[in-house]
């Protein structure tokens, strides 16, 4: 059963999002408050949009999509999603919004990261299928981070969102 999801579109974001930026379980993310985001949002090749994610009219997340055109077609991107919420079924049904919103604009491939296993399984039950998969490297001279707590990368991360 998909939930009931609703994306709002966005021009930018302000604070009351930064609270999203932490996980809701203990998965270890970059920290990206509101300006970073509305960095992207403003890039200047365009095609980036952000939304409020909505379950039961509570906000319970962000997500930022890119498309682009490629090959005579359109191409386009899930660059971040942040839920507070670890719950699968909830996590599944937002990325089969995003990815009806993206169809709104003729995208036909979609692509997105998922470097945790609950994040693949996720994709997986949203339709997702794995194309490939790379080694992360992280530096961490002091060793702050818990090597037993997952690690989340997005496309922002990354530097792929653009």
């Amino acid at each position: 059963t998909r939930r009931n999801i609703k994306l709002i579109e966005v021009d930018s974001f302000d604070s009351s999002v930064d609270r999203f930026s932490h996980a809701a379980d203990s998965t270890v993310t970059s920290g990206r408050g509101y300006q970073l985001l509305n960095h992207f949002l403003n890039f200047p090749g365009g095609g980036f949009s952000g939304y409020l994610v909505q379950h039961q009219q509570i906000c319970i997340g962000i997500a930022v999509l890119r498309r682009w055109a490629a090959g005579g077609g359109w191409h386009g991107s899930i660059a971040d999603c942040m839920l507070a919420t670890d719950d699968d079924e909830c996590w599944s049904s937002v990325y089969c919004a995003l990815v009806q919103e993206l169809s709104l604009y003729q995208v036909e491939i979609v692509t997105t990261y998922a470097s945790m296993e609950n994040r693949s399984r996720q994709l997986t039950n949203a339709g997702f299928h794995p194309y490939t998969r790379s080694d992360v490297f992280l530096r961490d001279p002091d060793r702050v981070l818990a090597k037993t707590s997952p690690l989340q990368l997005s496309k922002l991360d990354a530097d792929h969102a653009y």
